[in-house]
């Protein structure tokens, strides 16, 4: 019983490592993201600017 005990800690510990690592990378994707987000941003007001712009010169 105590070998099963010990097997069962071995994997509820293995579970733990796997549960932490899942979280981390999650953070991870989640400050990409934000990160993708904001550069996406950037590019569309850039886009935005050069319409503008060349709307204006075509007058």
């Amino acid at each position: 019983m105590l070998k099963q005990l010990d097997i069962k800690d071995q994997q509820i510990s293995k579970l733990q490592k796997s549960l932490d690592q899942q979280q981390q990378l999650q953070l991870a994707t989640l400050a990409e993201n934000r990160q993708l987000k904001g550069h996406i941003q950037k590019l569309s007001g850039l886009l935005e600017s050069f319409n503008s712009t060349q709307k204006r010169q075509a007058r």
